[in-house]
C-alpha cells in the first residue's frame, strides 16, 4: 500500500522523487532491482526496472541478499533500493525455493529448503560445506552441554543414593534408577503445572524443552534399557573419585 500511494504520489506531483542515489553513487529508479541469472524477470517480483547481475560481488543495489539451496547448494540473490528494504531477504528465500522447486524432480514430495546465505556485506554461509560444518558444530556444542548435565545428574544421584546408605554397586545402580524416574515424574509434572498456568495466562509461546528434563528423561531410559552395564562403570568411577570402596 505504501509503495502504491508513493508511486501515485510521484505520478501526481511529476516530481524528480523516481530516482534515488544507489551506495555506488549511481542514480537508478526507485523501482529499480537486481537478480541473479536464471530466476526470469517475471518471476522477481512486481517491480519492473530488473537487473540481471552475474555475481553478488557486482551488486550495486541498498539493499541485497543472497539464498542457498541446502542441498544442491544453488544459490539466489536479490536486491532492490530504499522503496522496500524489509522485504528483500524474505522475498529471496521464496524465490530460491520456488526456482529450486521448479528444476528439482516433480516426484519428490519434499519441498526445497533454503537459508538465508549472505544479506548486506555479511557472509553467513559461504557454501553448502560450510553451512554443514556450521550445524554440525551446533550439534556438537548442544550434544556437549547434553552430556555434561547428564553427568552432573548422575553424580548427584549416586551421591544421594549413598546418602540414603547404599554402597553396593548393584543396590546404587537400582536406586539411580528409581530416583532418576522419580525425579523425572517431577520434572514432568512441574513442566505440566507452568504450563498450564501460561495457558491460563493467556501465553502463547510454546517453550523448549529444558537440557535438565531432557538429560534426566535420557538417563532414565538408559537406565532401563542397557542392562546397566555402563552406568555401573560410572557409578564406580564417581565413588572411586569420592575415595568410596
Amino acid at each position: 500500500m505504501k509503495r502504491l500511494l508513493l508511486l501515485a504520489l510521484c505520478l501526481i506531483t511529476l516530481s524528480g522523487c523516481v530516482t534515488e542515489t544507489n551506495f555506488a553513487g549511481k542514480e537508478v529508479s526507485i523501482f529499480f532491482t537486481e537478480i541473479s541469472e536464471g530466476i526470469g524477470i517475471d518471476n522477481a517480483g512486481w517491480l519492473t526496472k530488473n537487473t540481471v547481475v552475474s555475481t553478488y560481488e557486482h551488486m550495486t543495489a541498498d539493499f541485497r541478499a543472497e539464498a542457498m539451496n541446502i542441498e544442491s547448494g544453488v544459490k539466489v540473490f536479490y536486491g532492490g533500493g530504499k522503496i522496500h528494504p524489509t522485504n528483500i531477504s524474505q522475498h529471496v528465500l521464496q524465490l530460491c525455493e520456488s526456482k529450486s522447486n521448479l528444476f528439482s524432480a516433480q516426484s519428490s514430495n519434499t519441498p526445497a529448503k533454503c537459508v538465508l546465505s549472505r544479506e548486506q556485506d555479511r557472509v553467513i554461509y559461504k557454501d553448502v560445506l560450510d553451512y554443514q560444518n556450521q550445524i554440525a558444530q551446533i550439534k556438537k556444542r548442544d550434544h556437549s552441554v547434553q552430556e555434561k548435565r547428564k553427568a552432573e545428574i548422575l553424580a548427584s544421584l549416586v551421591s544421594r543414593c549413598m546418602t540414603f546408605g547404599w554402597n553396593d554397586d548393584e543396590q546404587i545402580s537400582a536406586c539411580v534408577q528409581q530416583e532418576s524416574f522419580r525425579d523425572l515424574q517431577l520434572e514432568k509434572q512441574k513442566r505440566e503445572i507452568a504450563s498450564l498456568e501460561r495457558r491460563l495466562a493467556s501465553a502463547t509461546k510454546v517453550e523448549e524443552k529444558p537440557f535438565y528434563l531432557e538429560a534426566l528423561e535420557i538417563l532414565t531410559e538408559e537406565a532401563k534399557n542397557r542392562e546397566n552395564q555402563q552406568m555401573k562403570l560410572d557409578i564406580a568411577k564417581l565413588k572411586g573419585k569420592a575415595g568410596i570402596r
